[in-house]
C-alpha cells in the first residue's frame, strides 16, 4: 500500500514537471487578470460614485417635492366608515378648489 502511494506520488511529480512551465505561466496570467479585474472594479465604483454625487442635488429636490406632495395625499376610504368617506370628500373638494384657483390665476389672470 505504501509502495503504491509512493508510485502515485512519483507519477504525479513526473506529470507536473511536464506541465510546470505551462502551469506557472497560467498562474502568472491569473494573478495579472485578478489585478486587472480589481482595478476595473475600483474604476467602476469611482464612476458610479461620481454619478451619484452629480445626481444628489436632483434627488434631494425630488425628495422635497415628494414631501410637499404627501400633504395632498388622500387616503383610500374603501371599506371604512362613513366618517372616512366624508373626510375624503372634503379633502377632494378642498384640493379641487385650490387647483381651480391656481388654474384661474394662471390662465385668466385678469378675471
Amino acid at each position: 500500500m505504501k509502495r503504491l502511494f509512493e508510485r502515485i506520488q512519483q507519477e504525479k511529480e513526473r506529470l507536473l514537471s511536464l506541465e510546470r512551465d505551462r502551469l506557472e505561466a497560467l498562474k502568472r496570467r491569473y494573478e495579472e487578470l485578478k489585478k486587472e479585474l480589481m482595478a476595473t472594479e475600483r474604476e467602476i465604483s469611482l464612476i458610479l460614485s461620481r454619478i451619484e454625487d452629480q445626481l444628489y442635488p436632483q434627488l434631494m429636490q425630488l425628495r422635497r417635492l415628494e414631501e410637499k406632495l404627501s400633504m395632498y395625499e388622500i387616503q383610500d376610504p374603501y371599506g371604512k366608515g362613513k366618517e372616512v368617506y366624508e373626510k375624503v370628500a372634503q379633502d377632494l373638494e378642498d384640493i379641487l378648489k385650490l387647483v381651480s384657483k391656481r388654474l384661474k390665476e394662471e390662465w385668466f389672470p385678469n378675471r
